[in-house]
């Protein structure tokens, strides 16, 4: 009985924390730009894990890659809500929460303008109109200082970094489609080995705040499970807070505090997070049907504001314009596939890229 009680609560802690919590940056490759789906971590996830409390995917939009665009995972109608981004929604419970997954999404944003802008920079040297990719470039890179000034304070904080995510994932597949609408054949294999090796080390920065916010939030989330046992571990959660300790400190001091707890104990403790788990599911249910709201017509007043923001700032000329109301830009003169590092692998960095000072404090 011991041995089941001891389960329970170990599964509890998992479905408590895993949901919302977050995975710890990849600091080599954006392998999870890859991956469009969140996965809810199980506890045998957990168990396998040695260096981070919890093991979800970053919040992902499609990445900017050279593949045949029928493969892209399709986007939601404008009045859905994915579910990927509902599993999401669970870690904005707080301004941690809200902090974490904003710059998230703009790290994901980040890597597809840097590669964006080097298929912009290849497609230049093709002599090929890149207009049109341009277009969607300045859109998105708008999108990103969009993310980069977001409240975390605000109460539209939630449907902010919802609806900006569903304009950078429309986007970064249109850019896809677009690309294999201008590039001739034989060159797509060539960009695709370019995009590949984008360099992504400015973004190092981006993900180090990353890990110090997610590790903030596994500590303070551990913390009050902690509080339900009656345990008051500082150094463990302080380890946690750190990125010093994992979660299997955390699992023996539960295990040790299950042995030392009467019957009553147990079933009070379980009692008491299991309708936590119930309330932060129904309170992620409720943000999730309102944010269907106006969906539509939220996403048209984005664009409307965007257009002037860009019609401003110079990113959208009369050229741009007239590209943007032809169906798409035929090549102006086609050109063999050369494997010519010189042209093909010719790296770039957009200035806007680097990660703008959100707020590396919580309030």
């Amino acid at each position: 009985m011991k041995k089941i009680y001891t389960m329970m609560m170990m599964l509890l802690l998992v479905f408590s924390i895993a949901p919302a919590a977050i995975a710890e940056e990849n600091t080599t490759e954006d392998n999870s730009l890859e991956n469009t789906n969140i996965e809810v971590t199980n506890l045998e996830d957990v168990e396998s894990t040695d260096n981070n409390l919890t093991d979800l995917n970053n919040v992902t939009i499609e990445t900017i890659s050279i593949e045949n665009n029928e493969t892209d995972q399709e986007i939601p109608e404008d009045d859905s809500v994915d579910e990927e981004t509902e599993n999401e929604l669970r870690a904005m419970d707080g301004l941690r929460g809200r902090e974490m997954r904003l710059l998230q999404l703009e790290k994901s944003i980040s890597v597809s303008i840097l590669k964006a802008q080097s298929i912009v920079d290849a497609v230049n040297e093709l002599n090929i109109s890149s207009q049109e990719l341009e277009l969607i470039l300045n859109e998105l890179s708008e999108i990103k200082n969009e993310v980069v000034s977001a409240n975390i304070s605000s109460e539209d904080s939630v449907q902010n970094f919802v609806d900006l995510k569903k304009d950078a994932r429309e986007l970064v597949q249109n850019f896809r489609k677009t690309v294999h609408e201008v590039i001739p054949k034989e060159d797509l294999k060539e960009l695709k080995l370019m995009v590949e090796k984008v360099d992504k080390s400015e973004l190092k920065e981006l993900r180090d705040r990353i890990k110090e916010k997610r590790d903030e939030y596994n500590a303070n989330k551990l913390s009050h499970f902690f509080g339900k046992l009656g345990l008051e571990k500082k150094e463990l959660i302080q380890g946690i807070k750190e990125g010093k300790l994992n979660l299997k400190e955390a699992r023996q001091e539960i295990k040790s505090r299950m042995g030392e707890m009467t019957k009553e104990e147990k079933r009070q403790a379980f009692s008491d997070i299991k309708k936590e788990r119930v309330k932060a599911k129904l309170d992620v249910k409720s943000k999730f049907n309102k944010l269907k709201e106006n969906i539509k017509e939220r996403k048209q007043e984005r664009k409307d504001r965007r257009v002037e923001k860009l019609d401003k700032d110079g990113k959208r000329g009369l050229k741009s314009k007239q590209v943007r109301n032809s169906k798409s830009v035929k090549p102006t003169k086609k050109v063999k596939s050369n494997v010519n590092d010189k042209r093909a692998i010719s790296k770039s960095k957009t200035s806007d890229v680097k990660s703008n000072n959100r707020g590396g404090k919580n309030k």
